[in-house]
């Protein structure tokens, strides 16, 4: 019984120093990407031909091709705009220059409050309206791009780096928040911390 267990001991043994000698000399070692430093992944990463980009890189390239869709209907639109008023503005013209019953200096007067009433209705119409919903969890970087998308902020890479850099990032409150196109990123923030 004694020499059986010794044999065994034995043979476990010797399979353990074959193992760590293997395990040793083993040039194919498949490292775990964690332990790799991020340069010598993105080296790697590169010379397979893929392309490396952060997470407010892809955000605004993602912006900027929703933005680009959004435009080329917007110019289309623009443009016929343009030629109506256009052609509004050389009829008016052409029955300013007939009636001519106001002397010239009240007739500038009046053509100015009507070009700033147009103006301040232009503005009214172009700020937007948005209720954020933020729930559980929601980063900071998905917040922005919502904004973005609705119209509230300009740019989402530049709302989350005002948010990080003044602190509000850490501050935001779960909750429905009206937020209107007008606002600016302060005020923007302060809706949202509150």
């Amino acid at each position: 019984m004694k020499q059986s267990i010794r044999a065994f001991a034995v043979g476990l043994f010797t399979a353990g120093i074959i193992m760590l000698i293997v395990n040793y000399f083993d040039s194919n070692k498949v490292k775990d990407i964690s332990e790799m430093p991020m340069d010598d992944v993105v080296s790697q990463l590169k010379d397979k031909g893929y392309r490396i980009v952060s997470e407010s890189e892809y955000i605004s390239l993602s912006m900027n091709k929703d933005a680009s869709k959004e435009t080329a209907g917007q110019n289309v639109a623009t443009k016929d705009e343009k030629a109506e008023n256009k052609e509004k503005q050389d009829e008016n013209t052409k029955a300013d220059s007939k009636k001519q019953t106001t002397p010239p200096s009240t007739s500038k007067t009046e053509d100015t409050k009507k070009d700033a009433n147009q103006e301040q209705k232009q503005e009214q119409e172009k700020a937007k309206t948005f209720t954020l919903k933020i729930e559980s969890g929601m980063p900071s970087s998905t917040i922005a791009k919502e904004l973005a998308a609705n119209g509230i902020v300009d740019n989402a890479d530049k709302f989350i780096d005002f948010l990080e850099k003044e602190g509000y990032a850490v501050r935001i409150q779960l909750g429905e928040f009206k937020l209107t196109s007008d606002m600016s990123y302060e005020q923007v923030a302060k809706a949202l911390t509150r």
